[in-house]
């Protein structure tokens, strides 16, 4: 028997659940009863088979792993520009010296205060049942777009209402660098301030400022409580930034959503590779496809 034909066959095996009988619960602890486990029949198929099987399901795997490697790189690269364009923007203009640092010659120095405010609209959510719910869960850390939300019908205390290009930031455990922009309206939990961009600054620059390291660190720096830490708008809006114009706001923006465009995309091959591997796995672990035919026509991942 080919070793990795009997790893992916035994991986089979669990997830198609026939190891549930062979196990015991003893203390709500599920043990597998490894004796009957050694007495599991398995199906071998001739060796060429077998490791056309292989073959196949690492296939998949590799182009898993490079779409994830993309994704490293990717999150790497953000993360370097972050640090840059906030400081010398997509420009190379003069600079001049700060109170924070040196910063391009035509940039203000400005507090989060004087570019944005906060939205204090509370309403409840039996009157809004309609509406979509976002509560802290549903924001990723470190991403800028929401992904998922929930159904405010089954919400019953106040909550925050927020609308398109309002940007919601988590007060809680702020050092999770949770802050999106809202693409639809609806509302969202009270740990989340609802922040609304004035003229002086495009919402989609404002969401990536606050997941700068300067932003964390302030947050966190204003935090208060121990099991709960939380920071305040009073406190953020403090946080003093480089201010570039509008026109250098938006080509700042344009950089990082590209990255996150490119990211999400190659996120969404890494689920279709996901579900292309559970399918193939148990297609060919049971016999219902042979894989000799698909690597006779170089099966394209």
């Amino acid at each position: 028997i080919c070793p990795t034909y009997l790893f992916f066959y035994l991986l089979h095996f669990h997830a198609s659940g026939q190891t549930r009988k062979l196990q015991k619960r003893t203390t709500g602890i599920r043990n597998l009863i490894f004796g009957d486990y050694k007495e599991s029949r398995i199906p071998l198929p001739p060796l060429p088979e077998q490791r056309s099987i292989v073959h196949v399901l690492q296939t998949i795997q590799e182009a898993k792993f490079t779409r994830q490697r993309e994704i490293a790189l990717e999150r790497e690269r953000k993360a370097a520009l972050m640090d840059y364009l906030f400081s010398h923007g997509t420009k190379d203009e003069r600079r001049k010296q700060t109170e924070i640092g040196e910063i391009p010659e035509n940039w203000e120095i400005v507090q989060l205060k004087e570019i944005a405010n906060l939205r204090r609209e509370n309403v409840k959510p039996k009157d809004n049942q309609n509406l979509n719910f976002v509560g802290l869960e549903h924001i990723d850390s470190g991403e800028s777009t929401l992904k998922r939300w929930g159904d405010a019908s089954a919400m019953k205390s106040a909550k925050n209402r927020f609308y398109p290009d309002d940007v919601l930031y988590g007060k809680l455990r702020s050092y999770l660098d949770k802050a999106v922009i809202a693409e639809m309206e609806g509302i969202c939990s009270t740990d989340i301030l609802v922040f609304t961009a004035n003229s002086k600054i495009v919402p989609r620059f404002l969401v990536y400022l606050l997941h700068t390291e300067a932003f964390v660190n302030h947050a966190v720096a204003t935090s208060t409580g121990i099991s709960h830490p939380r920071t305040s708008w009073d406190s953020l809006g403090k946080f003093t930034f480089a201010l570039p114009s509008l026109s250098e706001q938006r080509a700042i923006a344009a950089v990082f959503q590209a990255i996150d465009e490119k990211t999400a995309a190659l996120e969404q091959e890494v689920e279709h590779l996901d579900e292309l591997f559970r399918a193939m796995l148990d297609e060919l672990m049971t016999g219902q496809r042979s894989a000799v035919p698909l690597i006779d026509t170089e099966m394209d991942v």
